[in-house]
């Protein structure tokens, strides 16, 4: 997969986690406020966007490159401990 397929699935997959969190509070019937899992939808869709715009060179910053390692890191490490949990092992 070339850089610029990479960046367009990544871009498209972070806007579509970050507008249908927003949705997903606006609908009527919905939790009110931002819990914590909000939260975290909004800051991978966040991270995804940045990621895209790092991977096709606009952004060039060590900071935010390593912010989204780390987050990505430990995203993974989240979702492994979840699958775990719920399979009760």
């Amino acid at each position: 997969m070339n850089k610029t397929r990479l960046s367009n699935v990544t871009l498209g997959i972070g806007v579509i986690v970050f507008g249908a969190t927003f949705l997903a509070a606006a609908m009527p019937g919905a939790d009110p406020g931002w819990g914590l899992n909000k939260s975290i939808a909004l800051a991978t869709g966040g991270f995804l966007i940045i990621s895209a715009l790092l991977i096709r060179g606009l952004l060039k910053s060590k900071v935010l490159t390593t912010i989204a390692i780390i987050y990505f890191t430990y995203l993974a490490f989240d979702v492994c401990i979840s699958i775990l949990y719920f399979t009760n092992i």
